[in-house]
């Protein structure tokens, strides 16, 4: 009998002390999780997943910084067994159903679609993606519309992405290829360089071919931080940026300690022939607890499109717009509502001189991941009062 107590005293305090050694694997994996380092969060989580692969509280960890890395395949992995268990959250379900699409396992897909819509009725926006699961092949073929052509001699090995019409002439565009510079910062989250803004023009030895690309020069512009997606106005001499919540010297924090995105405003100085020194924010609704970015400015110059993830949305990522009368403030933001905007994420919102708007979304019927999709405005009587069912672009804009 004292030989037993003893055996079951030396276990259990075995197990403690397993326990106890699980713990600072797994606080440390959430210090570098909060810093937004999920690389090396991971590194962590699957140390003390090897000691208690039942973990759910450690397997969401995993499978959610895979998410938010775009590492689908390996996300798929974790959000399957999550989706299996009765006391995981039901949106891995959901999360289990975008992995399956993104990893073209449609078939897969349309059933967790299903399931997490019986536990969510309440979800609008997934009633369109099951059946949107149906409309895959009819996208996937090429119609004929589009060519796509690799612009190779601006872009780069890292990403290159948010292009802006700079008149006929040339484009804007952002990129985290290194920078000019002998110090160089790193985007713990994404492991790359952070953001900077360039141009490039038309050569006129290469048949009129975009090349050249260069940073965008500017007193006040390309920092320390991101600086982001931007939209040229003609008529108003202006470009409208986002960047880092930041005033050259320090980083401004919200309450969840990571840096949201602002939109600026520079003017050009025609008769200088350069960008003003002023890089003020554009809009009164800037917040530090929310981003707001990706900024559209129509060809009159009245009205702004924007995405943010302020409260009140339906999902994410939200699209907003914006009014003004030209030389006045821009007024009271406007979502775009429900027919647009998802409970994923819709953003980067570009507006054509004919009124087309085209956007990005993982909410709506697609591919798997963000799809190009646009929209425009039903005028009814002299009014423009909705907008029409966004259209997915299809291959090989969307793969």
């Amino acid at each position: 009998m004292i030989l037993k107590k003893s055996l079951t005293l030396l276990l259990a305090l075995i197990m403690l002390s397993v326990a106890q050694a699980e713990k600072p694997i797994v606080k440390v994996g959430d210090w570098y999780y909060k810093q937004f380092d999920y690389k090396k969060a991971i590194m962590f989580y699957e140390r003390a997943l090897k000691k208690d692969q039942q973990n759910v509280y450690v397997l969401q960890k995993i499978a959610d910084s895979y998410r938010l890395i775009n590492d689908w395949s390996k996300a798929e992995q974790y959000y399957a067994t999550l989706a299996q268990l009765p006391n995981a959250n039901v949106v891995n379900k959901l999360y289990y159903a975008e992995a399956l699409r993104a990893n073209q396992k449609y078939a897969e897909a349309k059933v967790y679609y299903k399931q997490y819509q019986d536990l969510v009725p309440t979800d609008a926006s997934v009633k369109e993606r099951v059946q949107g699961m149906d409309k895959v092949e009819e996208l996937s073929k090429d119609r004929g519309f589009y060519e796509v052509k690799n612009l190779d001699k601006i872009n780069s090995k890292y990403s290159d992405f948010g292009v802006a019409l700079n008149k006929d002439t040339g484009i804007f565009f952002c990129s985290n290829r290194l920078p000019e510079s002998y110090v160089v910062r790193k985007d713990v989250w994404t492991q790359g360089n952070f953001l900077q803004i360039y141009e490039a023009y038309k050569d006129d030895t290469s048949n009129g071919t975009i090349s050249k690309a260069s940073i965008m020069n500017g007193r006040t512009l390309n920092k320390k931080f991101h600086e982001g997606t931007s939209c040229f106005n003609e008529k108003m001499q202006e470009l409208y940026l986002d960047r880092s919540n930041y005033n050259g010297k320090r980083a401004f924090t919200a309450a969840d300690k990571t840096v949201k995105l602002k939109i600026y405003r520079m003017v050009w100085l025609p008769d200088a022939k350069r960008w003003g020194d002023e890089l003020v924010e554009a809009v009164p609704f800037n917040d530090k607890e929310y981003s707001v970015c990706h900024p559209a400015v129509t060809k009159d110059a009245k009205t702004l499109y924007f995405a943010s993830d302020k409260p009140g949305g339906y999902g994410g990522v939200d699209i907003y717009m914006t009014t003004r009368e030209i030389g006045g403030p821009w007024g009271t933001p406007i979502n775009l509502g429900p027919k647009i905007n998802t409970s994923g994420d819709e953003m980067f919102p570009y507006i054509a001189d004919d009124g087309t708007l085209y956007f990005s979304s993982n909410g709506h019927t697609g591919l798997g991941g963000l799809d190009v999709y646009s929209t425009s405005l039903v005028k009814t009587g002299n009014k423009l009062t909705n907008w029409t069912d966004p259209e997915n672009l299809g291959y090989p804009i969307n793969t």
